[in-house]
Formats: structure tokens, sequence, C-alpha cells
């Protein structure tokens, strides 16, 4: 068949509705409406549906909050470890026993100042060096007591503890509230202060106040005077000094005042005698750790000051 034959059989067939080609039948295709965009074309009979936003609303067996797609936050308590109570401190025990009355044997110490830092001169005593004295005498054992126990025993016999020590301050400086005080109420310790009575209320001394805070606290008051002069030859004004100033002191603090501290450590017999007259004893300045009837209106004591280490104030007791 002639090449031209063949298109003109071709033509034929498209125009007719529908025949079979080798027994396929074969659909005529449809006619199509030319679009806007060259290169594409939608049926003629399509209808286009308007855009419409697509809106994800899952079902409710399925609902995923945004939440729920974060991973859990756990919280983590912290672990407490166990807390570990601290050890008691455990007292020695304290064996008292009657003593006296007669001989008696317990240290009487005494201090004119304690401040911080550096002392400034041999009557003062470092805080630092003043608690590690303290803390001896509690680790050595030592009861600390008042001077009128003391002297109840060596008059008329008394309880002591295993070692008694009595702790004694003259002056009344405000030091001794600000520094020393603190100290020995840590300790359960108590003292004695020697007032000067002209002295209180006054700067650097300690004020009515402390005095009360420090006798409810346990300590006691003896009288150092009224002026703290050097009273040997002065038989004029020894009344005033030694017998005005225990009724002052008895009538501001409400309390006993039955010890006399002798200013400068210094007496006569007409100071003795006067002191005698007021009070169940008095202190002086030795070395004696033994106390006797014979000696109780002039009581030794240790003189505590910048020159004396922790060697020599432990040498300086008897236990």
């Amino acid at each position: 068949m002639q090449p031209k034959h063949i298109w003109l059989g071709l033509l034929s067939l498209i125009t007719l509705g529908c025949m079979t080609v080798a027994g396929v039948p074969v659909l005529s295709p449809r006619p199509v409406a030319i679009s806007a965009n060259p290169g594409k074309s939608v049926p003629v009979n399509a209808t286009r549906t308007p855009f419409q936003p697509v809106t994800n609303t899952p079902s409710s067996s399925s609902t995923i909050s945004p939440e729920s797609t974060k991973k859990p936050v756990v919280t983590r308590t912290p672990t407490r470890r166990p807390t570990r109570k601290p050890k008691p401190t455990i007292a020695p025990t304290v064996e008292w026993s009657f003593h006296g009355p007669g001989a008696v044997t317990a240290p009487i110490i005494f201090y004119h100042h304690v401040t911080p830092g550096d002392p400034p001169n041999i009557y003062c005593v470092s805080a630092e060096v003043f608690g590690q004295q303290m803390d001896y005498l509690q680790t050595q054992g030592y009861t600390p007591i008042p001077i009128s126990l003391l002297v109840k025993a060596i008059r008329e016999g008394a309880n002591l503890p295993d070692r008694p020590v009595v702790i004694t301050f003259d002056d009344g400086n405000r030091d001794i509230y600000e520094n020393a005080f603190p100290i020995m109420q840590k300790l359960g310790f108590s003292g004695t202060i020697y007032l000067v009575v002209n002295y209180l209320d006054q700067d650097p001394f300690l004020s009515t106040d402390q005095v009360i805070e420090m006798a409810q606290a346990g300590w006691e008051i003896g009288s150092h005077s009224m002026s703290h002069p050097d009273l040997a030859g002065m038989q004029a004004a020894t009344y005033y000094e030694v017998a005005t100033s225990k009724k002052i002191l008895m009538a501001d603090f409400n309390a006993p005042i039955n010890t006399f501290a002798y200013p400068f450590a210094e007496t006569d017999a007409d100071i003795t005698n006067q002191v005698i007259n007021e009070y169940t004893a008095a202190v002086g300045v030795g070395d004696s750790n033994a106390h006797s009837v014979a000696d109780i209106y002039y009581l030794e004591r240790i003189e505590i000051g910048s020159e004396m280490d922790l060697t020599a104030f432990a040498n300086a007791l008897p236990w």
C-alpha cells in the first residue's frame, strides 16, 4: 500500500466513533478545553472545587495534645543523706566529798584584763589564751567554785568537787564581760568579780546592768574598795574604802558582799582589822594553792598575765 493511502486510512479511523484494531476496542479521545496555561488541559465537564484549607482534626480516639508530644519532665527529689548526729559530749563524772574545816587545797587564780588580739601589757591576757586556759581546766577535771564555798569549807567544812578552782577578776574592767564572760558561759563556768565602786558605769569599766547579768549567771561579787588606793598607812580612809564600799555594793546589787580584795595586794594591821569587821575573808596575791583558817584574811591568789604561757599556767596548778 502506498504511504498516501495509509494516511487516508488512519484519518478515516479517527472520524469513526469506534472500531477495533487487532481485536482491541479503541475509545475515541474526549474533547478537551484549552487551558489558559499552555501545556495543561482539563476535561470540559470537570468541576473545580473551591480551595478548602485542610484542617487536621484528629478523631477523638487519637487526639494528641501538644503537651503529650513532649517528653515528660521528671522532677528528681534530691537524695537526702542521713544526718549524722554529733556525739554527745560526756562530762567527766565529778565526785564531791567533804573538806575542812581547816586546810583546803584549791587554786585561786585572778585576772585584770582579757582582751582581743595581742595583750598590750603584762596585766592583760588575750581572749585566745584565756580560752585555752579555761579549756585546760575543763579537760583536767577542774570544777570552778565560788569563793564563798571555799571560805565555808575552810571555816566550817563543805562538800567540794575533786579538783576545785576559784576564778576571780579584779577592778571590774568591761573587757571581762566582753571577752571572758562568754567563754566561761560556754563551759558552764562562773567566777567572782571584785569591783571598785567608783569605777562602775565609767568607761572602760563594767556597767551596773552588765554586773547584774553576770550575777544572774551565777557570778559572785566582792569589794575592791571605793577608789582603789594603796590602803597601807591610810587609817583615815580605811572605813570609807572598806566598809562603805560594801554597803553601796549590797544596795546596788541586792547581793551579799562577803569577801574583799586588797588594792595592790597591800594591807596592814588597821586595814586587816577593818576587813575582819566587815567580811568573812579577803584575798591577796601569792603562789600557794593550800589555804587554812590562819590565812583566811589573806588567801593567796595566782596572778595570770601575758607572760604566762599554757605550760606555766599548768605548772602553777596542783593537779
